[in-house]
């Protein structure tokens, strides 16, 4: 063979590769910008499914309460919300009842409860002083 037919094949060749790859090009643009699209969509429908279905869970919920005051047990947070007069409150479940309102700066909230040390069976608490222990005094 001689180089002018090497160069006609060659030639011939590559504006065949060319015309393959500019109508490639040309079909594949068309579905490209269908398959953005679709993606698109789909992406946008994904996060608002996710968004719609989350919950909005508070940290607080499911924690023991303490007034701050005293320290004493209130029960378990089950809400929070804002009363006119109190301000921003927790809903609080005392145990065995209803639940009640607290402000949340009266409220002291912990993972877990402690549960205060209570007399063992079988032994009697120690005797203290009071007032009320001491002989009256009356007039004779």
């Amino acid at each position: 063979m001689d180089s002018h037919t090497i160069i006609t094949v060659l030639a011939i060749g590559l504006l065949v590769l060319i015309g393959l790859l500019w109508i490639v090009w040309k079909f594949f643009f068309k579905l490209f910008k269908y398959f953005v699209i679709a993606l698109m969509v789909t992406i946008a429908g994904t996060g608002g499914y996710f968004y719609r279905m989350r919950s909005y869970r508070d940290p607080a919920l499911g924690k023991h309460a303490y007034l701050t005051e005293n320290g004493k047990y209130l029960g378990i947070v089950e809400a929070s919300g804002e009363d006119n007069q109190r301000g921003k409150v927790w809903l609080i479940r005392p145990p065995g009842r209803y639940p009640l309102m607290y402000s949340k700066s009266r409220v002291t909230l912990k993972d877990k409860r402690e549960i205060e040390k209570e007399p063992k069976e079988g032994t009697s608490p120690t005797p203290s002083a009071s007032p009320s222990a001491s002989p009256k005094k009356g007039k004779r």
